[in-house]
């Protein structure tokens, strides 16, 4: 009985064997895994390393959003607006993708980055939408920003051109390592890139290119002899305490002084540009000790802002992207640029620009010399 009990286990054994190699043999076979692609894209924090060409920006990639539609990107508008107007209509074969990502400020370094990429592989650029429902973000694909920005638009042929369809997508892999790849492809790009090496190079071409539209400026200005402070006022915003500051009353409060000392002389009127009210701690401090600072109420949105801002005879910065491009496309002879721990994705060395009328300084305000910068 034991025997016969011990020929049917092994008998069912045997079967359980056979049948799991049947399985393994002429089951269906698991999908080979896809083949990793080298050189994709890492997540970094928006900040880049001093000899940053070949690192990484940005965040790990999202979906794209929609193509712009082509009237809507500017169709009817001259081929260019700069000197490559000869080839424009015949770029590629190649093309650089640019993702959208954050404000207005951001969707400029992205921009900036993109298009001196673009420009030096001949390559097609195409803009898509921010991937985000948010009122202020991808403001560079809306109507407005269009029209404010007439520059910053897609270059050459669309992604859906025959010539650019069946192309290798690859993920942007820095600067130096692009340029040095001939091969025709797609290369998408999604990140912040807010480093001014990436089209330090470009900076003058690229200042008529995203020059503001005068048409979108308010009725006023700063007059010559004032003084314009962007107040960013990251307190208002209810996620952002933790990840970035405002600058303390001793930074603007050495700014004035010196301002007051300076062969200039004291300006007439220092007007404070921002997201605030007459009750804001900074502001209110600063009017009750300077009876010369204003608000300027004047200013209805930010395309206002922009230009109000960049039309100042002597610009004090905040951390902020905005603030950056207000001082870099502006005309400002004297600009404030501060140099802090805190923030220095948004205002640190990676963005410091060597020109005179940059004047840098520390969390007190007092002046320092001007960072190190491949």
């Amino acid at each position: 009985m034991r025997v016969a009990r011990k020929l049917v286990q092994l008998g069912l054994l045997a079967a359980a064997v056979v049948g799991t190699g049947c399985l393994f043999a002429f089951g269906p076979r698991p999908s080979a895994p896809a083949p990793q692609q080298a050189d994709t894209l890492t997540k970094v924090d928006g900040v880049r390393s001093p000899d940053n060409l070949d690192t990484v920006p940005g965040s790990e990639h999202r979906p794209t959003g929609k193509d712009i539609p082509a009237a809507a990107a500017g169709a009817e508008r001259p081929a260019t607006y700069d000197d490559d107007a000869t080839t424009a209509a015949t770029r590629g074969p190649g093309i650089v993708r640019l993702n959208f990502m954050g404000r207005l400020g951001n969707n400029l370094f992205e921009y900036a980055a993109a298009r001196a990429l673009a420009d030096r592989l001949g390559f097609a650029l195409s803009i898509q939408p921010a991937p985000y429902n948010r009122k202020k973000f991808g403001l560079l694909t809306r109507p407005e920003g269009m029209a404010c920005f007439p520059g910053v638009r897609p270059v050459g042929p669309a992604p859906s051109s025959p010539e650019m369809v069946g192309l290798e997508t690859v993920k942007f892999r820095g600067v130096r390592r692009e340029l040095g790849d001939p091969t025709p492809r797609s290369i998408e790009m999604e990140g912040w890139f807010q480093d001014f090496s990436m089209f330090r190079s470009e900076k003058e071409r690229l200042r008529k290119i995203m020059a503001l539209d005068p048409s979108c400026c308010g009725p006023t200005a700063p007059g010559p002899g004032d003084l314009v402070i962007h107040h960013r006022n990251y307190r208002a915003e209810l996620s952002a305490e933790h990840l970035h500051r405002d600058l303390d009353y001793e930074f603007y409060e050495a700014v004035l002084r010196d301002a007051a000392e300076s062969a200039a002389g004291p300006p007439d009127t220092v007007w404070v540009v921002g997201e605030f009210g007459n009750e804001e701690p900074l502001f209110k401090r600063l009017q009750q000790d300077h009876p010369n600072v204003k608000r300027a109420d004047m200013v209805e949105d930010q395309f206002h802002a922009f230009c109000f801002l960049s039309r100042a005879p002597r610009l004090v910065m905040a951390h902020s992207t905005f603030s950056w491009w207000v001082a870099f496309l502006g005309v400002a002879t004297e600009v404030h640029f501060p140099l802090t721990k805190q923030n220095r994705g948004v205002t640190g060395p990676s963005i410091a620009v060597f020109e005179d009328r940059y004047v840098y300084r520390d969390e007190a305000g007092r002046v320092v010399p001007p960072p190190y910068q491949t």
